[in-house]
């Protein structure tokens, strides 16, 4: 340290004494070029541990609100109908999408609209129509064949029914799920008695609404402040890899306020109270 403060003092940096073996700084030049256009050495920035940075591990989204949309497929015997119109009969559509359907093949041939000229809301009927839509073989389809007209709205109410359901499951800004066949599906929470008298709270039907049951169950755990495990579902395929959540005691309110949390309304929730012998 003395040899460097010796060389500072010959640059007239400032100016050194020596007392008694020591070496004392008694004045510092603040003018001097180098030490009023001093910069600091950068100094190398220390890694980032794998710990510092956001974490890799799976968000639970338990505020984005969950959708079940209710879809369409056409059945074969509709393709006349989407072929007049260019449309795929592989595709599933919403429900607007199919009245809007059924609406371009009402006026699909330019030169012969089947809406009625005289009043909108009723639909001649075409051949095409009949043989998808009506069965000759019942009294009702039959006087409307005679007739030769059919409300729109009846008309539309039949199209949709002639479609397969689908449903798919829209989480936030996740991406949508596939479509699956049938109809939207519910999270059963069962209410029995096991072991004697203690009551059981059984949760299925997680998975399809995209919630994990290990994230739920802990989650349950601390909610309910009780025991939860996990056990295979009965009757489910190897697969299909379902579980079912297990919690002690009856929490069916604690069950639909966190599915609520989850962004699943309860609409989407069946109960089934053993308890009670009933079912809502």
């Amino acid at each position: 340290m003395p040899k460097m403060l010796k060389v500072m003092d010959k640059e007239a940096l400032l100016k050194i004494k020596e007392r008694s073996g020591e070496v004392v700084i008694y004045a510092v030049n603040w003018d001097a070029d180098k030490i009023s256009n001093f910069k600091p050495y950068p100094l190398p920035k220390p890694k980032k541990k794998a710990s510092d940075g956001p974490s890799s591990a799976p968000t639970n989204n338990s505020n984005s609100t969950t959708k079940v949309l209710e879809l369409f497929k056409p059945s074969s015997k509709l393709t006349p109908i989407y072929d007049a119109i260019s449309v795929s009969t592989r595709g599933t559509y919403t429900g607007a999408e199919v009245s809007q359907h059924l609406i371009s093949f009402f006026t699909a041939d330019p030169d012969a609209s089947l809406i009625h000229p005289t009043n909108g809301r009723l639909i001649t009927i075409n051949p095409i129509l009949a043989h998808t839509l009506l069965d000759p073989s019942v009294s009702v389809d039959a006087q409307i064949m005679s007739k030769g007209t059919i409300p729109r709205d009846q008309l539309l109410e039949r199209f949709r029914k002639a479609h397969n359901p689908y449903y798919q499951i829209v989480k936030g800004s996740e991406p949508p799920s596939k479509p699956s066949p049938g109809s939207p599906p519910k999270i059963l929470i069962v209410l029995e008695k096991r072991q004697g008298n203690k009551t059981m709270t059984k949760i299925q039907g997680l998975e399809t609404f995209g919630v994990r049951p290990p994230v739920f169950a802990e989650e349950l755990k601390k909610l309910a402040a009780s025991s939860t495990t996990m056990q295979k579902l009965v009757g489910s395929k190897p697969a299909d890899n379902l579980v079912e959540v297990l919690a002690q005691g009856n929490q069916e309110a604690v069950v639909e306020k966190l599915l609520d949390k989850h962004g699943i309304s309860k609409k989407y929730i069946s109960v089934d109270n053993k308890l009670s012998k009933g079912k809502k």
